[in-house]
């Protein structure tokens, strides 16, 4: 392969200047302090976060993880090779010291680089902070615009309610004037019939009568 060669130099490079950091026996040399806050600021964020992805705790914070990763190859390389060191030098600070001489022995990453990109993934965690909450703020007024319709909803629903009792009162009112009417009409059946069965009877009894007292 070609480019076995260029990693086998790679790694040879960070082999010795990591026996020639365990070397120096306690002679660390001192991290200057020089401010890693001058790296320019991130670029615009591509944020992970979407309408769709906001219940998604698990896949957002995967891709959150992903894009600030992005954004610190330099922190990145140096942590992982502090990692690697965990074996063979058990102080953290002596596998930072290590790592980061080892970086340089390459001439692949320097300290101030490995500062900013930390000082980079921290921009782009802010920038993503600020994202999420515009999203979070979207997704509420959404629900307080679908809030206020279910109250329209509800007045509707106590405006019908009114009506409906309104019609039940009317409802009520007609039922009576029709059982009124319907015992008034009841009563002037009754009078009609017997009214009629007592003619009747009489006009009978009076047949029998002229019938009776002048023969035919």
């Amino acid at each position: 392969m070609a480019d076995e060669p260029l990693k086998k130099g790679f790694f040879a490079r960070i082999n010795e200047a990591l026996y020639e950091t365990v070397e120096t026996d306690g002679k660390d040399e001192a991290l200057e302090t020089e401010d890693a806050g001058g790296g320019e600021t991130t670029a615009g964020v591509n944020s992970p976060v979407g309408d769709q992805s906001i219940g998604d705790s698990a896949g957002l914070a995967d891709r959150v993880r992903a894009d600030i990763a992005g954004r610190g190859q330099a922190l990145a390389q140096f942590l992982a090779l502090a990692t690697s060191f965990a074996e063979i030098i058990p102080e953290e600070s002596g596998r930072y010291r290590a790592a980061l001489k080892a970086l340089e022995k390459t001439g692949n990453v320097t300290r101030k680089e490995v500062l900013r990109a930390a000082n980079d993934q921290l921009r782009a965690l802010g920038a993503q902070r600020e994202v999420f909450a515009g999203t979070v703020s979207r997704k509420r007024d959404e629900l307080k615009t679908r809030g206020s319709g279910a109250d329209a909803i509800r007045a509707r629903i106590a405006e019908l309610q009114q009506n409906i009792g309104r019609l039940q009162e009317e409802e009520q009112g007609i039922l009576r004037d029709v059982a009124l009417e319907e015992g008034k009409i009841k009563a002037a059946e009754e009078g009609f019939s017997s009214l009629l069965s007592t003619m009747e009877t009489e006009i009978k009894a009076s047949q029998e009568k002229i019938e009776k007292y002048i023969p035919g």
